[in-house]
């Protein structure tokens, strides 16, 4: 009788520890597809700062070339009207 309850319990770990090997190969796949997840949101979520980061700073490249070109065309004119006056062109 003993015996049979010995190869009872035995076969009752074997069956507990076949469950709980199943359910943590379970655990480690959920929390590697999460993982894969998060990572792909983050690289994305990084990818649309970059562009607009790039983009922003092509606008501000924008602004500064047209600034210094009305800057350079101001000061062109401003050198060509205090250089040349009607008088001296006579």
């Amino acid at each position: 009788m003993e015996q049979m309850e010995l190869k009872e319990w035995a076969f009752r770990e074997k069956e507990i520890k076949r469950i709980q090997d199943a359910r943590i190969d379970i655990l480690k796949q959920v929390i590697h597809k999460r993982e894969t997840e998060i990572e792909q949101v983050n690289s994305e979520r990084m990818e649309k700062i970059w562009q607009k980061k790039l983009q922003e700073r092509e606008l501000l490249k924008e602004k500064i070339q047209k600034k210094k070109a009305k800057s350079r065309s101001t000061s062109c004119a401003h050198y060509h009207l205090t250089t040349y006056s009607p008088a001296e062109t006579r």
